[in-house]
């Protein structure tokens, strides 16, 4: 089974769908740096890629049924910041939550189109 790769980027100004087909063929939009780090990435099937302007608080990873959950603090850099460590097991809605609330993101995020 191919594997998906789903990446949300967060906005932090105003964009429409056309600024976001945009992105990876212009270095004169003011765009968060890691949009321009991803840019060659953006024609690899498989890899998707959008944008969204929702306010998020940790930087989630995920594989399978495991999260890794990159929380933020005042006043903290992300690098030294916990990271939580967690199993979708029965019974237990904490990863599930996180599940949700990522693929609700994901449905509202604006895709940042393959090159064709």
């Amino acid at each position: 089974m191919p594997v998906r790769h789903l990446h949300l980027i967060g906005h932090p100004e105003p964009f429409t769908a056309e600024v976001v087909r945009v992105v990876r063929q212009t270095e004169d939009l003011p765009l968060p740096e890691v949009m321009k780090l991803y840019r060659p990435l953006y024609g690899v099937a498989g890899i998707e890629f959008r944008m969204h302007r929702s306010t998020l608080h940790n930087s989630l990873y995920r594989s399978d049924d495991e999260w890794l959950v990159n929380t933020q603090v005042y006043c903290v850099s992300a690098r030294l910041t916990p990271v939580l460590h967690l199993r979708r097991v029965a019974g237990a809605e904490l990863a599930s939550t996180y599940q949700q609330s990522f693929e609700k993101v994901w449905d509202e995020a604006v895709p940042i189109e393959r090159s064709s």
